[in-house]
């Protein structure tokens, strides 16, 4: 598993997780995880989690 797979799951199951607790936990996990990442890596990351856990995300388009 790559570092970026660790991170989609990691905020994956903060996203799902049951309660406050479990989810800073996987919160930490996630912020130690994405330090080592590039910042596409980590939007990637949370692209993916939140398309796992059925959510829509809107990107935000930059202008010129």
């Amino acid at each position: 598993m790559t570092d970026q797979e660790a991170l989609t799951r990691a905020l994956y199951l903060a996203l799902i997780a049951p309660t406050e607790e479990q989810a800073e936990k996987a919160i930490k996990l996630s912020e130690r995880i994405a330090a080592g990442l590039s910042p596409i890596q980590v939007e990637t990351a949370k692209l993916e989690a939140s398309t796992m856990a059925g959510m829509t995300v809107h990107r935000r388009r930059s202008l010129k």
